[in-house]
């Protein structure tokens, strides 16, 4: 893959109500370098492409509980 091939589209859905993320969506294509070409619109048309789609539901936004860390690891981070 190669990154001057790649493009990625974001789309982020906000509860009116809270003004809070509940859904975030992704879609990431690459190609193949050296055969593959790029358009004027920088858009990746023919050869070989991969596309990737994610989405993320944030639904427990706020809900997650705070990590206990362990004492010992407490020390370790503090040193870092």
């Amino acid at each position: 893959m190669d990154k001057s091939l790649t493009n990625a589209l974001y789309e982020i859905e906000i509860d009116p109500q809270t003004q809070l993320p509940i859904t975030i969506k992704m879609l990431l294509l690459a190609a193949t370098k050296g055969e593959t070409e790029v358009n004027k619109a920088k858009k990746i048309v023919g050869g070989r492409h991969v596309a990737f789609h994610f989405r993320y539901d944030l639904s427990d936004f706020g809900k997650v509980e705070k990590p206990k860390i362990p004492q010992e690891a407490q020390r370790l981070l503090a040193k870092g």
